[in-house]
């Protein structure tokens, strides 16, 4: 395979930067009190050298405008609702949506909270990132949406806070409330019509909260005095927790609404959206050489450039201050995952339930039909309407810094109503009044509060010991992240941070009044639905509520075994019994993190560390990479045993007309051989396709092992599918239930479950079957005529004209590679030439199967996830995945750094380094990342100079 991208070779990176960038005269920069110096690595990351905390942070400002302005100013437009002034009237949909989210006004109220130390940096890094926008034009993306430095706003010390905001609800604004108690007011109405208890359907068989496999990372951490043994059936008591019609109506329409959004409708998958992180710990009775490790690869929707951005900052005054190197995000100064000299930490998402959604009683004024009031316990509480003004940026004309004022109609984004009962939430939407009352829909989430997450970080920087981490992380209140901790002394640790509210029924009749937090709940006062107000000052709390104090929360220290693993699973096991609501805090109340969490992932390094060390192996760098790489799909590890034994059962003497008749097909036969014989592994299979270990200069042909995997992953990724829409939806259909079918990983928990239950010879717990097949009387043979005729089923697509583009209607087996199906496109926002390929000289699999071929698939170490009901060659497309892979070596002499990123530095596409690191990173290679002084001054190829300006 010849060479599929330009390549900017050791020998000729002074070319690749410019001799001016490389080594350039003193620049005075505006603001600066020292002088300071940036070095430039051979992958083009930069590192810091400065004589105080805030010329550290102004020079980051200014390297994340010099390489990402476009990237920042992007979010925050986006994130304050003025899209549609950067990339004209199509975003104004998005815009209105987003005002109601009131980020803007909530950032810079989070400002005020910070502390002096706190302010300087955030001030600091805002002047940094003016002081490149003065000094430069603007890139290129702005000439080609006819804009100028004219319309370039000055970067705010808020806007940080900002961003913060956007990336939090991203991940923790949660909207699932709304589709849950959709659908199950239409299970449960099915189930009056059809005979079946519809509740038990949708919590027991269908929308399960217990994870896949019982993996948690603090195992009996709760010390519950309270849990059932069992929870099963608990759940299905609150089949009455249904609002009104009207308001069930609402819901769908929002719903509906909403997921036409882009950059919403993710808001309503929940845990199902599949964001999360990995990292595991090893202590050093794990390791090769006796000294911690610690790994961490954060899940991100990729995008070009990539989001994180490595960087080096050091301060040095008399003595070295200040050694902090990690992973930063553009437009915010921080190091998310990193280290200082002294320790490391790590991040992966921690799944607190921080929203509610509300029915309101709203009163309407007759006259205008606006909503005034809401009625609590029969009071009226006045709302706030904030009226809203659009600009649009009017492209195509030629005329430059055009932008027209656009008005929308009230109940379209001219207006933004809030709750203030709501944590100033919004008023998502208002139904038709009835004698001047009228339904309507509001969201309480933890995010409409300022916060100080910030602060959090700026203290963890100067972290020495486990304890100023953990006083650090008091601060943490919006980001929620299960915090990886060790230290050069061999400490392992294990905080989750956020502030989660206390609901008044949980806590004060330690039971549920109406409807549980993870559905629509009541906001008439009628039931005990509300947040806990706060009843005394604490210190680090910004959110105006009682919260589960830090203490409570998800943690240990130095555990037994000397490993951590997180991987966004359930960190104490409250869900796995299937009610994450029958544990007690240890004072009284419920104790509930959140309705269910994931497992694979966690569940399978697990195994892979358990065997290495268990065969006498110990963990070092090569281990750790290989963790990182793994292709292995864990769900096949489970469910191609199902599919082995009705081929067993197919076989056997006897065996029903429907199962014989499979049987006998030739292509079942070699479909069943190929999946039992097949290590799970998920490779490409074709000459053109990136899998772990290839030379990403020279792809090499694949072996006939690697074509067996991957045929075997085509054939078991598609069959997944098939099993799942045979099982799960069509059963629902069957039931009148189409319109309210979970998302694929609910559908995926479901999925499994009923075939384990199937397999103990149990029924569902609704007594719905699954596995209807009129002429066979045996569940068993039931069972199994499904399976195969799944995958039946599947060979019939794979061979037909869903997948033509890909296979061109082969029937041979041997030509259903893995790498013509799972593809990657890292977007940018303004798509065409700038998205990869073609950027960076990278190039399309074929015109009519565009993206570049990669390993790895759902719930794979190596994320790379897709649509489970895909059912065609452009479905398997993927695009979250590793946003960066790192791991951490620490020892007594200092600590080596190791990452990649699917990208590279600069944003700009004309640059070679935007796509610098990505061949490696789809290969599953690293780069050391130099952290001592000597290594970065000698291995330098850049060098700028700073001194204060006048």
């Amino acid at each position: 395979m010849g060479l599929r991208f330009r390549v900017c070779g050791a020998l000729t990176l002074v070319l690749c930067f410019g001799a001016a960038a490389a080594w350039s005269h003193p620049a005075r920069l505006q603001g600066l009190r020292g002088p300071a110096e940036v070095l430039r690595d051979e992958q083009g990351f930069p590192h810091v050298f400065a004589s105080s905390e805030e010329d550290a942070f102004l020079l980051l400002g200014y390297l994340h405008a010099e390489d990402r302005f476009f990237q920042m100013d992007f979010f925050r437009h986006l994130f304050e609702g003025t899209l549609a002034e950067l990339v004209g009237p199509g975003a104004l949909a998005s815009d209105a949506q987003f005002r109601q989210f009131r980020f803007r006004s909530n950032a810079e109220r989070s400002l005020r909270m910070y502390s002096t130390d706190g302010r300087r940096i955030l001030d600091a890094y805002a002047d940094g990132v003016n002081a490149y926008l003065e000094s430069h034009p603007p890139s290129i993306e702005y000439g080609l949406l006819e804009l100028t430095g004219a319309t370039l706003r000055p970067w705010e010390a808020s806007d940080a806070l900002l961003l913060l905001k956007g990336f939090s609800a991203g991940s923790w604004l949660d909207l699932s409330d709304i589709d849950r108690t959709v659908a199950l007011g239409a299970f449960v109405a099915a189930g009056s019509e059809g005979g079946f208890d519809g509740a038990a359907l949708f919590f027991e068989d269908v929308f399960r909260l217990a994870p896949i496999e019982p993996e948690v990372t603090v195992p009996g951490a709760t010390g519950s005095t309270a849990a059932t043994a069992d929870g099963e059936g608990a759940l299905a008591g609150y089949r009455g927790a249904i609002p009104r019609p009207e308001v069930m109506e609402l819901a769908r329409g929002l719903r509906d609404r909403m997921a036409a959004l882009p950059a919403l409708a993710p808001l309503f998958e929940g845990a199902g959206r599949g964001l999360g992180s990995n990292w595991w710990l090893f202590g050093g009775s794990l390791t090769a050489d006796g000294q911690p490790i610690l790994a961490n690869d954060p899940h991100q929707f990729l995008s070009a450039p990539p989001t994180v951005y490595p960087a080096q900052l050091v301060v040095e005054r008399r003595r070295l201050d200040l050694d902090l190197s990690g992973s930063t995000f553009a437009g915010i100064p921080a190091v998310v995952s990193g280290c200082n000299g002294f320790a490391c930490w790590g991040a992966t998402n921690n799944a607190l339930d921080l929203t509610d959604t509300y029915a309101e009683q709203v009163i309407v004024d007759p006259l205008s039909g606006r909503p005034t009031h809401t009625l609590y316990q029969g009071r009226r509480e006045p709302v706030v309407t904030l009226a809203q003004s659009y600009r649009a940026n009017v492209l195509g004309d030629g005329i430059s810094d055009n932008l027209e004022n656009v008005s929308l109609p009230p109940a379209e984004g001219g207006e933004v109503v809030l709750v203030p009962r709501r944590n100033f939430g919004p008023l998502m939407v208002v139904g038709a009044p009835a004698d001047g009352v009228a339904p309507g829909l509001s969201i309480q989430y933890t995010g409409w509060s300022p916060n100080q997450d910030l602060e959090s970080f700026f203290r963890l920087h100067r972290t020495r010991r486990v304890r100023d981490f953990e006083r650090a992380l008091r601060y943490a209140d919006g980001f929620l992240f299960n915090m990886g901790y060790v230290d050069r002394q061999g400490t392992l640790a294990y905080f989750t941070t956020g502030e989660l509210p206390l609901r008044e029924d949980l806590q004060e009749l330690e039971r549920v009044d109406g409807a549980p937090p993870f559905l629509i709940r009541d906001g008439s006062g009628a039931l005990r639905n509300e947040w806990l107000r706060h009843r005394r000052y604490e210190p680090f709390r910004s959110l105006p509520f009682d919260i589960l104090p830090f203490d409570e929360m998800p943690q240990v220290l130095n555990p037994p075994g000397d490993l951590l693993i997180s991987a966004n699973n359930d960190p104490v096991g409250n869900t796995l019994d299937n009610d994450p609501l029958n544990e007690m805090r240890p004072g009284g109340g419920v104790y509930y993190l959140n309705r269910s969490h994931v497992s694979l992932r966690a569940a399978k390094v697990r195994r892979l560390i358990e065997g290495i060390v268990g065969s006498g192996g110990r963990i070092g760098a090569a281990e750790v990479e290989a963790l990182q790489a793994s292709s292995q799909l864990p769900d096949a590890e489970i469910l191609v045993p199902f599919l082995a034994d009705a081929w067993s059962r197919s076989q056997a003497p006897g065996a029903p007309p429907a199962l014989a008749t499979l049987a006998a097909d030739p292509r079942v036969a070699e479909a069943v051989d190929r999946l039992t014989s097949w290590r799970f592994t998920s490779p490409t299979g074709i000459d053109a396709g990136y899998d772990a270990g290839d030379d990403p200069e020279l792809l090499p042909a694949p072996n006939a092992g690697q074509v067996d995997e991957s045929v075997a992953t085509t054939i078991f990724s598609v069959f997944r599918g098939r099993l799942l829409v045979r099982v799960v939806d069509e059963t629902l259909a069957g039931l009148g239930l189409g319109g309210s079918l979970p998302t694929d990983r609910q559908a995926h928990v479901a999925l499994i479950e009923l075939l384990r239950r199937s397999g103990a010879g149990l029924p569902s717990r609704s007594g719905v079957d699954f596995f209807a097949v009129p002429e066979v009387t045996d569940p068993h043979d039931r069972r199994s005529v499904v399976v195969l005729e799944a995958l039946s089923e599947t060979l019939d697509l794979l061979a037909g004209p869903a997948f033509a583009r890909a296979f061109g209607f082969s029937t041979e087996q041997s030509d259903y590679r893995w790498g013509r199906l799972h593809r990657i496109t890292l977007p940018h926002p303004l798509g065409g030439p700038f998205n990869v390929p073609p950027a960076g000289g990278f190039e399309d699999l074929e015109a009519a199967l565009p993206g570049l071929a990669r390993a790895g698939g759902f719930e794979s170490l190596d994320v790379a996830g897709h649509g489970l009901r895909s059912a065609d060659d452009g479905g398997f497309t993927f695009l979250l995945a590793a946003g960066a892979r790192t791991y951490f070596l620490l020892g007594h002499e200092g600590i080596e750094s190791y990452a990649i990123l699917p990208g590279g530095a600069t944003g700009n596409p004309l640059d070679p380094g935007y796509t610098r690191q990505l061949p490696s990173w789809l290969t599953n290679r690293y780069e050391r990342f130099p952290t001592e002084a000597s290594e970065v001054r000698s291995t330098a190829v850049g060098r700028e100079v700073f001194l204060p300006g006048h």
